[in-house]
């Protein structure tokens, strides 16, 4: 019934599990996210809690993960998102400079 969704959490859980060695895929795991928050948004049935649980427990361990994620990019990476990225600040995955994270590699202020 909620397939798509699961296919989702389940690639969204693998690139986190892989975050340190995810390579140019790394932006992949943002996209992913992206993804998840869309479908929640378009769904209209209820999503079943454990569903979202589990988002929220895979959020909980990427903001713990995020410096390590940071270090996937190059400075030039990190540039060109600083300059395209359009996201609302509700997709905070993109805005890892206005949370409260150790470092700050995006600044899109």
């Amino acid at each position: 019934m909620f397939n798509e969704l699961l296919q989702l959490i389940g690639k969204y859980e693998g690139y986190i599990v892989g975050i340190g060695d995810l390579g140019v895929e790394a932006v992949e795991l943002l996209l992913v996210r992206d993804k998840i928050e869309l479908y929640l948004a378009q769904e209209s049935r209820p999503i079943p809690p454990k569903f979202l649980a589990r988002v929220m427990e895979l959020d909980i361990l990427l903001k713990k993960k995020m410096d390590n994620l940071m270090s996937e990019f190059s400075s030039e990476e990190i540039t060109h998102f600083q300059k395209t990225v359009q996201k609302p600040l509700t997709h905070w995955w993109w805005h890892v400079c206005l949370t409260s994270f150790r470092s700050c590699h995006f600044d899109f202020v």
